[in-house]
């Protein structure tokens, strides 16, 4: 088993049975089937401009549960169906007043906007939730990002991140519901579509914002875009282990116990992240990854890793257009190294967004390596959803 292939759907504006399927919003009445009344409203399908305050809405708010998440109020149940309804009766979006802009960073943020500002056709999905969506650009976040990334790939993560944000549309409404996962207990974070315009990240469908509401929910969990880093993945339900240390006396024996385990027959993923020292020689220094997937072929021991920027800009032995591959049968390279993966267009052609590099590489530049796997403390609504097989039916 390598990296798994995930079968979702794309995601329909009029079809609520197209998003992905959210268990624990089914126990409160808020999951796919609820928002079917919404999507046949007329008025959802306007931009209005005038606004309302989140806080405005406060009995609403504490019959959802409130309790302080870190830096912010989360939900105990989901408020965001109920807010649209309301939202819609009075011809209002909605503002998170409680998050605004002069919050967002310990610098002045000077340029924000709506997503309807941003994009002539928003859509949260233009197809589903792939790791190449989404891209660091400014903010000095690697580490999230990849975490996000290594996440997004994940046999038993996908579905839970893919679920995670409710509507699974553009809301003109102009809210959202992030649900995320403390001490076992599972909450709901709300965000508005105003977002940061200072090439903090971005997507590569510029329609697109999935990714943008999932940053500006940990940005308001931990009080600033500026705190975003690694170690969120607990929040979606995934725990990562300690890093087992590669050493040149232990090399073969890390990639026989814990790379082909990790990579090969559990279909898991990680990130990591290399030193700030000189001896970076392959990767960016003082950068993290996400580590997606390993091989072997003919005593050749590839891994293969995301950076965050989106790019492949690994130039050494198998980097995506080295003569290393000619050696390697087509079929291998299909099938055991699926090359034809993680690619999208740029201009008229189609470039790779991942690569692969040799282990010892890797090795060089990130002696170590962990592993992300499914939290113990999963609350058990959320177990049905933790593979990689369609949640959507």
């Amino acid at each position: 088993m390598s990296t798994p292939f995930f079968k979702d759907q794309d995601i329909s504006v009029t079809n609520s049975d197209s998003w992905p399927d959210s268990p624990d919003r089914n126990i409160w009445n808020s999951g796919k089937k609820a928002w079917s009344s919404v999507l046949t409203n007329p008025d959802f399908k306007n931009d209005y401009d005038m606004s309302v305050n989140l806080s405005s809405y406060k009995e609403l708010l504490e019959s959802c549960q409130p309790v302080s998440l870190n830096k912010c109020i989360a939900y105990k149940k989901d408020p965001v169906l109920l807010l649209t309804r309301q939202a819609l009766d009075s011809k209002k979006y909605i503002v998170d007043d409680t998050f605004l802009p002069k919050s967002w960073s310990d610098s002045v943020i000077n340029h924000h906007a709506r997503i309807n500002k941003i994009s002539n056709t928003p859509a949260l999905y233009t197809q589903a939730l792939s790791l190449i969506d989404f891209e660091q650009e400014k903010l000095g976040d690697c580490g999230f990002v990849s975490t996000i990334g290594a996440i997004s790939v994940h046999p038993e993560g996908h579905n839970l991140l893919f679920s995670s944000i409710y509507p699974s549309i553009y809301n003109p409404m102009g809210l959202y519901s992030v649900r995320v996962i403390s001490e076992g207990e599972i909450l709901y974070v709300l965000v508005d579509d105003d977002f940061p315009r200072e090439s903090y990240s971005d997507m590569v469908n510029s329609n697109e914002f999935w990714f943008y509401i999932i940053e500006k929910t940990f940005a308001k969990i931990n009080g600033g875009y500026q705190n975003l880093g690694g170690g969120f993945e607990r929040y979606f339900g995934i725990d990562s282990t300690e890093n087992h240390e590669i050493t040149d006396a232990n090399r073969n024996d890390v990639w026989d116990k814990y790379f082909k385990t990790i990579f090969h027959e559990k279909g898991h993923t990680t990130y990591q992240g290399t030193g700030s020292d000189k001896n970076t020689k392959y990767l960016v220094s003082a950068h993290a990854y996400a580590v997606i997937d390993a091989a072997e072929w003919n005593n050749i021991k590839l891994v293969r890793l995301h950076n965050p920027w989106n790019v492949a800009n690994y130039e050494k032995e198998f980097s995506p257009n080295s003569k290393e591959w000619d050696s390697v049968p087509d079929a291998v390279q299909k099938t055991t190294f699926q090359r034809d993966r993680f690619r999208s267009l740029s201009g008229s052609k189609e470039v790779p967004k991942t690569f692969w590099m040799p282990y010892d590489y890797y090795r060089h530049d990130i002696p170590k390596i962990s592993e992300l796997f499914l939290s113990a403390k999963l609350p058990a609504v959320l177990k049905s959803i933790a593979h990689s097989n369609s949640i959507q039916k």
